[in-house]
């Protein structure tokens, strides 16, 4: 298993387009913002300095099967996280929390989201996982 390390949004996507493609509606969120900072930064937009922006390819065998970023640009910086093999996930939050990056909170693919929070003896496991649809009082679906 492979972790790969992206700052720059083009870099991600070239190694990951296929792996995005293939699963689009699971996958949008991640294309539609490394895309989006790619033109920005190809404009000549910055990126706020405070912000975390990276990206991640995880391979098996020279095969995509999982990606994650670091962009979002409110609360706690949440990862967010495609479906990814759990070992994968493991290792991700390991990498990030020995890099020194605070993880207070993770979204994205339903169980992937959840897996990193399960390592333990960190002190900064609490997890927060948003899900796309909310029901209101009052509304049926």
């Amino acid at each position: 298993m492979e972790l790969r390390f992206f700052d720059e949004p083009k870099e991600f996507l070239d190694v990951t387009g296929d792996y995005l493609a293939r699963q689009p509606v699971v996958s949008t969120v991640v294309a539609t913002v490394a895309e989006r900072i790619l033109r920005e930064r190809t404009a000549g937009i910055p990126w706020p300095a405070r912000v975390p922006c990276w990206f991640v390819a995880v391979l098996q065998d020279g095969d995509v099967v999982g990606a994650a970023m670091r962009t979002a640009p409110f609360g706690a910086y949440p990862l967010f996280l495609l479906p990814m093999p759990e070992d994968a996930a493991r290792e991700l939050a390991h990498v990030v929390l020995e890099g020194g990056e605070a993880r207070r909170a993770t979204t994205g693919g339903g169980q992937a989201a959840s897996r990193p929070a399960r390592r333990g003896g960190t002190g900064d496991a609490v997890v927060r996982r948003v899900h796309g649809r909310r029901r209101r009082a009052g509304r049926t679906a």
